[in-house]
């Protein structure tokens, strides 16, 4: 690892911008007006109408007047992997664009954005720029106590595997434990696939997974890691994230399409470095065990014991770290092992508890 200053040199890097739109006329002129006001002008603009039915496409066709570099490509609905999927067709084709950057069509940046990823690349020539992301609603910017500003940072495409992945990274084996804790409070840290910057030529031919319904961007993300080979991290806040109340994020579907996802890169990606692995082995097991709280709360652990004691079983033959021997995982193991009656008690116990803290919490408040 190694810590890099911020550079004044000047870039000529071509950047292309993919913007998936369905549906987002509420927002699409914040999101394409943040762009136009980019201090860096090297930049397209692929923006994919994916079949809206709202004010979007019009939108996206007068922004395309006011600015050629506003490329918009109008299809039948298809969902967010096609969309994207065929601007990456678009970006190839033409194969001039240094680097590939991807920009939710309700979100936004900031006016120095590309300005910023250029200069990190340029002083680095990182094949991944990571950077700082900030959530924001109706209300404002939503500021993150736990965030820590810090200068940009050059790491191996193996230890950015385990800061995108959610492991919990103190128990990863970082030489440097110095840039383990700045990294794991960095505003860079995160899944989401808005606030990184790939350069073009290691990720072609990569393209989103069409048959997954709401891991695309993790799996885009991890594939697109195994092909590159260093990243620099920067903490300059350069993404705003906008919060919907809509998220489905939580949803135990989503927690087991997680998991299926991560038990699938497990056994399909050759070239997984062993930090990587490590890392992914973590978040596995978090998410089994996320999955069988979530199984309790809508009640349908009893009917998917026998998938989730499948699920245990597969990993036991995966893993080849001791992601299975720390004690927070040993004790979940037991848990589990004492069958159904005893995990679903021990939920419940956990759920009560929860709610006697937070009236507590509550009480004393007022």
């Amino acid at each position: 690892m190694k810590v890099f200053c911020p550079s004044t040199v000047q870039s000529s890097l071509h950047f292309a911008v993919i913007v998936p739109v369905y549906n987002t006329a509420k927002y699409l002129r914040e999101c394409f007006d943040s762009l136009l006001l980019q201090t860096y002008k090297n930049f397209t603009v692929f923006a994919v109408d994916d079949g809206s039915i709202d004010e979007s496409a019009k939108i996206l066709d007068e922004y395309a007047i006011k600015d050629k570099r506003i490329r918009v490509i109008h299809k039948d609905n298809g969902g967010v992997s096609k969309a994207r999927n065929i601007a990456l067709d678009l970006i190839e084709a033409e194969g001039c664009f240094d680097f590939i950057i991807f920009l939710d069509s309700d979100d936004y940046w900031s006016s120095n954005c590309l300005e910023t990823i250029a200069k990190a690349a340029t002083e680095t020539r990182a094949d991944i720029v990571a950077f700082g992301i900030e959530a924001f609603d109706r209300n404002g910017i939503i500021i993150d106590p736990k965030k820590r500003k810090h200068e940009p940072i050059f790491i191996s495409n193996g230890e950015a595997f385990c800061l995108f992945t959610f492991a919990n990274i103190k128990k990863i084996p970082f030489k440097n434990k110095k840039i383990l804790s700045i990294i794991e409070r960095s505003p860079a840290r995160s899944n989401f696939i808005g606030n990184i910057a790939f350069r073009s030529s290691p990720v072609l031919g990569l393209r989103f997974n069409v048959q997954l319904r709401a891991t695309e961007d993790q799996d885009f993300r991890v594939h697109g890691f195994t092909r590159c080979t260093n990243c620099v991290v920067i903490s300059d806040c350069l993404y705003r994230y906008r919060l919907r109340s809509n998220s489905l994020s939580h949803s135990r579907e989503f927690a087991q399409s997680d998991l299926l996802l991560c038990l699938s890169w497990l056994k399909t990606i050759e070239n997984l470095p062993i930090i990587g692995r490590i890392a992914i082995e973590q978040k596995t097991f978090a998410i089994w065990w996320k999955h069988l709280e979530l199984l309790n709360k809508t009640h349908s652990l009893e009917n998917e014991w026998d998938n989730c004691r499948r699920y245990l079983k597969e990993m036991r033959k995966l893993f080849i770290s001791s992601a299975f021997h720390y004690p927070k995982a040993l004790k979940h193991i037991v848990i589990f092992q004492l069958g159904q009656l005893f995990t679903i008690k021990y939920f419940s116990c956990r759920q009560a508890k929860n709610k006697i803290s937070k009236k507590i919490e509550h009480d004393s408040y007022f």
